[in-house]
């Protein structure tokens, strides 16, 4: 899988499942835009994530939360 210089968004990014995704897509040369309802998490897993020298933008959102899905997209667009 090719990645480079991709963005890729992962929802429930900080942990479990959506943290492997992430590091796999990471690894893969995609630059990052990871949410979860979890700012322990998300700073964990930016610290980690941080190491594979890709940007990584993080968001804490509530996926069922339209206003926090729309703006966590408007950061996204902002950021690349």
């Amino acid at each position: 899988m090719k990645l480079e210089n991709k963005v890729s968004l992962i929802t429930g990014g900080g942990r479990g499942i959506g943290l492997a995704i992430s590091t796999a897509f990471a690894e893969a040369g995609s630059n990052l835009a990871i949410c979860d309802v979890s700012e322990a998490a998300l700073q964990s897993a930016q610290e980690q994530l941080s190491k594979t020298g890709r940007t990584v933008l993080t968001g804490k959102v509530d996926v069922t939360k339209y206003s926090e899905v729309e703006a966590f997209i408007q950061k996204i667009l902002d950021k690349f």
